[in-house]
């Protein structure tokens, strides 16, 4: 997310890039366990289950960081394979998995066969890869006809990132640079860059979505603001209206 933390630098005072910066935010640091509880990870949990309930008997954990998502998956009864770009992270996700992979999403093609899955979860992931037409149909390759990905990424539409431009600041979830900063937003803590360099709207996501081959099945909005005083509110219209979230959920079929 935008406003994670992390003390890590690279030797110009930021974050570090490609597969350095994977290992520095997350092989050594274990993700917030309050994440696996947060809205927008309960509501696409909700989203597995219900698939799984209608056949799906195989789940490809894109970025599994270590494995503590791919964990419930397993404990689901799922067979679990995992995927990320950081070497360290899928040492400790192998014990957590059936099956783990180092590769570079963005860049890198797939380890894995043809029509390999049924169903994919990529949770924030799209908005850090730069060429996501290759990033989105490698995951149309490796699920089998008929299967579904389950998708997550922050919206440029939100409601708040509207409120953000009207008064003429840095929209949340989006980034300018690798050091640590609050983007110019009395809006905005300073913290240190997730690496977002995509951002979406609901139609925007939608389009690149089927332009690669996926048939997008029903779109979600879920709340991902973390701050008391909003969350409340970030919920109700996140819930409501899909299209201003802060959080887009989507859910496709090959």
């Amino acid at each position: 997310m935008a406003d994670g933390k992390d003390s890590g630098k690279s030797g110009r005072g930021g974050v570090a890039l490609g597969h350095d910066f994977n290992e520095q935010r997350y092989g050594q640091v274990r993700p917030n366990a309050a994440e696996s509880s947060d809205d927008r990870v309960t509501l696409m949990m909700k989203l597995v289950e219900r698939l799984k309930k209608q056949g799906a008997g195989s789940i490809l954990d894109v970025g599994c960081t270590d494995g503590f998502l791919s964990q419930k998956f397993r404990d689901m009864g799922l067979y679990t394979i995992g995927i990320d770009a950081s070497a360290s992270a899928v040492e400790t996700a192998r014990a957590r998995t059936d099956e783990a992979y180092v590769a570079d999403t963005g860049k890198e093609a797939l380890p894995l066969p043809n029509d390999k899955v049924e169903l994919i979860w990529a949770g924030e992931i799209i908005e850090h890869i730069f060429d996501t037409e290759f990033f989105v149909e490698e995951l149309l390759r490796v699920t089998k006809p008929g299967g579904r990905l389950v998708l997550s990424t922050p919206n440029l539409g939100a409601w708040i990132n509207r409120i953000a431009l009207l008064l003429g600041t840095q929209p949340f979830f989006t980034e300018v640079g690798v050091r640590q900063s609050n983007q110019g937003s009395f809006l905005r803590k300073v913290t240190t860059p997730a690496g977002h360099i995509r951002n979406f709207t609901q139609s925007s996501l939608k389009e690149l979505l089927q332009r690669c081959g996926w048939k997008v099945e029903s779109m979600h909005g879920a709340a991902l603001l973390t701050g008391k005083s909003v969350l409340w509110l970030d919920k109700i219209v996140s819930h409501a209206f899909p299209g201003l979230a802060t959080d887009l959920v989507f859910v496709c079929r090959k």
